[in-house]
């Protein structure tokens, strides 16, 4: 099946850095906002179509583990 849209909506962009444990728990996660909340249909992000989400964030050194 081909969809016409896939729409998401994005309020927040959080990481968790390999320090924390491996747990899935919510502890460790850095929220680093998001600048451009609203909803974006992913399908006009092919073919090497990119958005920003964010601006001018710090991020610290380190090795990330997960981005949500």
């Amino acid at each position: 099946m081909d969809y016409k849209n896939v729409f998401i909506e994005i309020i927040d962009v959080k990481i968790k850095y390999d320090t924390y444990d491996f747990n899935d728990g919510e502890e460790g996660w850095t929220s680093l906002g998001i600048i451009n909340s609203r909803i974006y249909d992913v399908l006009e992000l092919t073919g090497g179509v990119s958005m920003q989400f964010i601006d001018h964030e710090n991020i610290e050194t380190g090795t990330i583990k997960q981005i949500r």
